[in-house]
């Protein structure tokens, strides 16, 4: 999906099919801050059975995406690719909430991978994705582990 196709899209209610460990629709609306960043706000909330017990993504949750850096967007693809939108919110909340569900930032990186394996993404896009997270991920988690929904 085009980044003009995705701001089409804003302000109307999104819904991507259970699939993989999602066991509930992925439902979503997007809008544009002023700073022109997409952000998505969950619509229902989405159960997800992972290694370490089930993670509830609740209604309202906001999310950016997939951390893609914008050189790599052209290769690895937009951050709000359906491939793994809900694999990256997944992430997201866990790195907001893991310290809540007593995940280490190691195990959300794992969930995180898990998910895009069960999901289906292509490998091709898993291993880098993966290895970003482990690579320059420590900061975010750092930064959100007072951080409440």
């Amino acid at each position: 999906m085009t980044r003009s196709e995705m701001l089409a899209m804003i302000g109307g209610k999104i819904t991507l099919k259970p699939s993989g460990d999602f066991l509930d629709y992925f439902s979503f609306k997007l809008r544009e801050t002023e700073s022109g960043n997409l952000i998505a706000t969950q619509q229902d909330r989405c159960r997800v059975v992972t290694r370490k017990g089930l993670v509830i993504i609740p209604e309202g949750f906001e999310h950016d995406g997939a951390s893609i850096p914008r050189l790599a967007q052209k290769i690895a693809g937009d951050p709000f690719d359906f491939d793994y939108l809900r694999e990256a919110a997944c992430h997201d909340l866990l790195y907001r909430k893991g310290l809540m569900y007593d995940f280490s930032r190691a195990v959300s990186d794992k969930i995180f991978e898990d998910l895009m394996w069960n999901s289906g993404v292509p490998k091709w896009k898993i291993i880098p994705f993966y290895s970003a997270v482990r690579i320059g991920g420590g900061s975010s988690y750092k930064k959100r582990e007072g951080l409440t929904l």
